[in-house]
């Protein structure tokens, strides 16, 4: 599959990016597939929690299957089914279960087939008196206090679930990622902006992604993720004569900065401790040019590894060959574009 960065230079705007496939990937950038309603289908994490818990944060990547009522996100229980907690929907609300009780917002959340970022605070430690909230995209849609004052969450209990709870009315059908559960209760803005960056498996989190990848059942599938990772991790910059492509290299581990290039291959990439990027003018390094009646499209393409000798990289091993079988270069690459307004 072609993929793309999609980001317009329009009067100075700029837009997200988005990707569809890169051969330049981490190694959990998965997100999990519910295609229908069943109760065989869902995921549990490869162990438990490893501390009791009395504050938490909850932050998952949701995309609800449109025109399904119910969506049981989040479900962990004690070895009798005792109910511990849990996170889900009922229609446009949203839903926080610690124990027998619920807090919930009404008329908070879209159950569209969009992409959704959904974080769930709670403290119950001494003056923060039972206070959370509820975040969607960002925008906090939701307050509460005095809610299970003083309550602990106990540890070692099971596996957490997702794609279910207790009442088989909640079960989901949709897409899940990037879920990680945190033993703080965060309060701001930019702590819930950072959250929202594909974390794949996060040293901080008591339990991460990383943990579920190997848990699906039932029909559950497991399909790499682009869109999520993409926007988090690889950023352009269009300027009047030129762009910039940065892609964070703890997110790619297997990526040889060596090995970069664009369309033409004289056009290598810099790199230091933390981003590869590339710069091209906008008539260099093999950029085309693309016009409509109002726009005009200047796009390249990232190439993560051929074309560049190994023998000539210390990291590499020498006169090792890269095979893409019947693949060309251009379908395994990572495709990207500004668009100018012209001038009339």
């Amino acid at each position: 599959m072609i993929q793309e960065i999609l980001l317009l230079a329009l009067a100075g705007s700029a837009y997200s990016a988005a990707i569809e496939r890169s051969t330049v990937e981490a190694d959990h950038n998965w997100k999990m597939v519910w295609s229908r309603v069943d109760d065989r289908d869902f995921v549990q994490s490869s162990g438990s929690l490893s501390r009791d818990l009395n504050a938490f944060t909850v932050s998952l990547w949701v995309k609800d299957l449109k025109g399904y009522d119910y969506s049981g996100y989040l479900y962990y229980a004690d070895p009798n089914n005792k109910f511990l907690l849990g996170l889900y929907r009922h229609k446009t609300n949203l839903y926080l279960q610690i124990g027998n009780s619920a807090t919930y917002c009404e008329n908070c959340i879209s159950y569209g087939s969009s992409w959704k970022h959904i974080v769930a605070t709670w403290s119950g430690n001494g003056a923060s008196n039972g206070m959370g909230a509820f975040w969607v995209n960002g925008k906090k849609i939701h307050e509460f206090s005095n809610y299970w004052k003083s309550r602990v969450i106990p540890s070692h209990q099971g596996p957490i679930y997702l794609g279910k709870l207790s009442s088989y009315h909640y079960r989901f059908k949709g897409e899940i990622a990037y879920v990680n559960m945190y033993a703080v209760n965060i309060s701001t803005t930019e702590q819930v902006r950072e959250l929202s960056r594909a974390s794949t498996d996060d040293p901080a989190a008591v339990v991460s992604w990383g943990d579920f990848v190997q848990g699906a059942h039932g029909e559950v599938a497991l399909v790499q993720e682009f869109d999520i990772y993409t926007a988090s991790y690889i950023d352009l910059e269009c300027r009047a004569t030129n762009m910039t492509v940065y892609l964070t290299r703890s997110a790619f581990p297997h990526l040889i900065p060596e090995r970069v290039g664009l369309r033409d291959r004289e056009c290598g990439a810099e790199y230091n401790d933390t981003h590869v990027y590339i710069t091209t003018n906008l008539d260099q390094c093999g950029t085309k040019i693309t016009y409509t009646n109002t726009t005009a499209e200047y796009s390249n393409y990232i190439v993560p590894d051929i074309f560049w000798n190994p023998a000539n990289s210390s990291n590499d091993t020498p006169h090792a060959i890269i095979n893409r079988g019947t693949l060309h270069v251009e379908d395994t690459s990572l495709k990207f574009h500004c668009t100018y307004p012209l001038l009339s």
